[in-house]
């Protein structure tokens, strides 16, 4: 006689749903997650994890409590109609679990239906997730500082998508005269010949290492110029995401004209005066020797002494 396979494969299991031997927490004890039966919303069994999460010492200490009492007051209610197996919920329910010192914690929470140990049975999983929120509220701090530090920069910052500007912060619309990006081209930042450039391709941009200098435009139709650089963001499209930071130099280029035009100055003046000293010094040298031709000339008056 053959013999008949009678094991489930995995998706008739997950069809079926879980079904609970009368062992099954001595099996469970090996997880790290609370695993607890609870027989008309009471708890009657707990494994060690559970214990341990609760913020108790022996399983006696929760047996025998409501389970609605281990959860937050704002899902109390819920989770009693679900205990009480009078609705049913397949997917992880985000909630509050209270220890026994009163601290709550985030969880997420499954209910399962375990009818072949009793009419009104049902397992509880809770997985503690407060690291996540930790993680998650860690996340959002970084980016709440990236914001500041990036919206407060004296230069432009601008993201860009592909061809368009999709962020600009304060002192790049202040640069460029614009209330904001709304779309505008990459291109329309530039002046001259650097928009012809890249409206016909923004991926130049790219190609370019390290600090560039080019004509920024505003909006009022005048030019100045900038340095910027381009850095390539992290990107999960076909579409370019980059980044570009410019800085407005026109004044830096003002200063350095009048300095260079200051020192051509000086040096103009230096050589005038070097010129009219050395025509002073000549002219002086001449009246010596004019002077000194008159005394040679002039008889020496011990001569005339002598007549």
């Amino acid at each position: 006689m053959a013999i008949i396979d009678t094991f489930d494969t995995p998706a008739e299991r997950r069809r079926r749903g879980p079904r609970f031997a009368a062992n099954f927490m001595t099996v469970l004890e090996v997880s790290r997650d609370l695993f607890c039966l609870c027989a008309g919303g009471t708890v009657i069994d707990i494994n060690s994890a559970g214990i341990a999460m609760l913020g108790a010492e022996t399983a006696d200490q929760v047996v025998g409590r409501a389970f609605r009492d281990l959860v937050g007051d704002d899902y109390a209610q819920v989770l009693d109609d679900l205990l009480h197996l009078v609705e049913i919920e397949e997917a992880a329910i985000p909630t509050q679990i209270r220890r026994l010192n009163g601290i709550t914690f985030e969880a997420e929470l499954r209910i399962h239906p375990a009818r072949e140990l009793g009419g009104s049975h049902a397992v509880v999983t809770a997985r503690d997730i407060s690291h996540l929120g930790r993680l998650a509220r860690i996340a959002r701090q970084s980016e709440d500082r990236f914001r500041v530090l990036v919206e407060k920069s004296m230069h432009l910052i601008a993201q860009c998508h592909g061809g368009r500007v999709v962020y600009l912060n304060d002192a790049g619309m202040a640069m460029l005269g614009v209330v904001g990006p709304l779309g505008m081209a990459v291109a329309d930042m530039f002046s001259g010949e650097y928009r012809e450039i890249f409206s016909a391709d923004p991926s130049l941009l790219l190609s370019e290492p390290g600090v560039m200098p080019v004509r920024l435009a505003h909006r009022d139709g005048s030019a100045f110029d900038a340095q910027i650089l381009v850095t390539p963001l992290p990107s999960s499209g076909a579409v370019p995401e980059f980044m570009i930071e410019a800085r407005d130099v026109s004044g830096h280029l003002r200063a350095v004209a009048a300095l260079r035009h200051m020192n051509e100055t000086l040096e103009s003046q230096v050589t005038e005066r070097t010129s009219e000293l050395a025509e002073e010094r000549s002219r002086a040298v001449e009246a010596r020797r004019f002077i000194e031709s008159l005394l040679e000339a002039v008889p020496n008056p011990l001569w005339w002494k002598g007549v």
